[in-house]
């Protein structure tokens, strides 16, 4: 054995281990978290204490359900943009159907989730039914939907939350917000579904590839219509939360979610071409932008300036799953080692040849 026969083993394995570290969806955004972390107190004093933490956990929940929408219709390779006309919906039809009683929370609870599942089967027959690309077939959606919000609060804010689900939402349980907890909830059931089940699989597959998976018998008419519902139902979720966190929305308070219910999937790893994504990763992904937010906040930057930290972090986040994606193709295109050919050993080979007439013959 030669030389580079000999360190072969040990290059194998250090290859399938960066391999391995690169292809984790979640190493990137924990990278992030923990680089987020280390710099928060360098850069804005205050900004990773007890109270800046307990303040802040409430907006990335509510950002995390509502990407979590949004990472199941871009795991069907779309991009949805009626996320914002549908959490806007949501909190005021809530707030409107409750009417500030406490009687009536659960009434507003489910006429608000009704309205954005209702919103999200339309989009889902749109796309698959009509061959609507998903980007128009959900900009008309947010632009109608941001219409009948319009016609229903007539140009004032909504109508205070009833004074108990206010209560909740601005509680804690264990000493953590009571909105983290339904988050928590939300995910898991979100992420069981998707990924735990025969419906999950198939919808997985239909992501992959729509023509392959028509190939191998499943219609993916009804996964992408479903795709739309979770996401409607997911939006419907986030509006009540906001709601009842804020008290009193103002009219398009969903405008506020869309770029960064985008921005937390790209963070989170899932890929915007379809198939396999993480809800989980996601919600780590809207757990770092809010973080980032207090930040900038904490700087002094403006309404503006998060708007393109947000565009930058989408920006850095595809070009580097770009480059890893690269560096994985060319550790997987190595070749392996082999070991050198030489010439014959004479003491193990010489025997062999002496005893054969023509053995000058091979040897020269």
């Amino acid at each position: 054995m030669t030389a580079t026969s000999e360190q072969s083993p040990s290059r194998r394995p250090l290859a399938a281990a960066v391999q391995s570290a690169l292809g984790s969806q979640y190493a990137t955004v924990v990278a992030s978290l923990v680089a987020l972390a280390v710099l928060s107190p360098v850069l804005a004093s205050g900004s990773l204490g007890k109270s800046a933490l307990l303040s802040m956990l409430p907006f990335a929940a509510i950002l995390a359900v509502a990407a979590a929408g949004q990472t199941i219709i871009i795991q069907q390779a779309g991009i949805d943009l009626s996320v914002a006309g549908a959490v806007s919906l949501s909190a005021m039809l809530m707030n409107t159907v409750a009417a500030g009683q406490n009687a009536n929370i659960a009434a507003g609870i489910a006429v608000a989730i009704a309205g954005t599942i209702v919103a999200g089967v339309l989009t889902g027959l749109a796309v698959s039914w009509f061959s609507v690309t998903p980007l128009v077939a959900t900009l008309a959606m947010n632009g109608l939907l941001l219409g009948v919000v319009l016609e229903i609060s007539g140009g004032q804010n909504a109508i205070r939350s009833p004074e108990r689900i206010t209560s909740f939402a601005l509680g804690r349980a264990l000493g953590v917000p009571d909105l983290v907890w339904v988050t928590a909830l939300v995910l898991a059931v979100m992420t069981f579904v998707t990924t735990k089940t025969i419906y999950g699989r198939r919808f997985i597959a239909v992501g992959i590839s729509p023509r392959a998976a028509r190939a191998a018998g499943i219609r993916s008419i009804g996964y992408t219509v479903s795709a739309f519902t979770l996401a409607g139902v997911c939006y419907g979720i986030a509006g009540v939360m906001l709601a009842a966190y804020s008290g009193s929305p103002s009219i398009f308070v969903g405008n506020a979610y869309l770029l960064p219910s985008i921005a937390a999937v790209v963070v989170g790893g899932t890929a915007l071409v379809g198939g396999k994504g993480s809800i989980v990763a996601t919600a780590l992904g809207a757990l770092f932008l809010t973080q980032l937010d207090q930040v900038i906040s904490g700087l002094g930057g403006a309404n503006s300036v998060q708007d393109i930290v947000q565009g930058a972090v989408i920006l850095f986040a595809l070009t580097l799953r770009g480059s890893l994606l690269f560096v994985r193709r060319q550790i997987r295109r190595r070749p392996a080692a082999r070991p050198e050919v030489g010439l014959p050993d004479p003491e193990v080979q010489g025997p062999a040849l002496a005893g054969r007439p023509d053995a000058s013959d091979d040897v020269h």
